[in-house]
């Protein structure tokens, strides 16, 4: 019988995490605000981390606040792709159980999206491909920390040339101002 991993406590694990605490209310006014529901993994996860940049690369907002302030940015992004042609996208933003939610976004433009229902992950690469990978929040990002291709074609952090080049070769949080 094959392992099943808790994708949400590797992730913890990974990057040094203790457990979440008790879940900000500002998801709630958020989420009132939008009419939906963040993936209860992620909301554990950004709680936990708080605005950072996870490997240097992805861009961890938290809601609530007003610097690196999730709220703004998921409000503005989902309005652009609204008003956009982003015919590559596989669902409507925000709409109804099952649609897209902007969760955070890249150094390199990437925009990922999460389903509400958890049950996949989208990520917006900018030049029209939108790989979308069947599985929850937890599970994408573990799969990104160990070195997956999880923000389209040959995205993999490479943790060896950190190590080449003198920096831990593991994954890390560097927190935001």
């Amino acid at each position: 019988m094959p392992v099943v991993l808790d994708f949400e406590a590797e992730v913890r694990r990974l990057l040094g995490l203790g457990d979440a605490g008790p879940e900000d209310p500002a998801w709630g006014r958020l989420e009132a605000v939008l009419g939906i529901a963040f993936p209860d993994d992620y909301k554990r996860f950004v709680d936990s981390v708080r605005p950072c940049r996870v490997n240097g690369k992805l861009y961890i907002l938290q809601p609530g606040v007003r610097r690196w302030g999730l709220d703004a940015w998921v409000i503005a992004t989902t309005e652009a792709f609204k008003n956009a042609d982003w015919a590559d996208l596989p669902e409507p933003i925000a709409a109804g159980p099952t649609g897209l939610i902007p969760c955070l976004s890249s150094d390199e433009g990437h925009v990922v999206f999460v389903r509400q229902d958890s049950s996949e992950v989208v990520v917006h690469v900018g030049d029209g491909d939108c790989p979308a990978y069947v599985m929850g929040f937890s599970e994408w990002m573990y799969r990104f920390l160990t070195s997956e291709d999880m923000l389209g074609e040959n995205t993999a952090y490479d943790y060896s040339y950190d190590v080449a080049a003198g920096f831990p070769g593991s994954p890390s949080i560097e927190k935001l101002p």
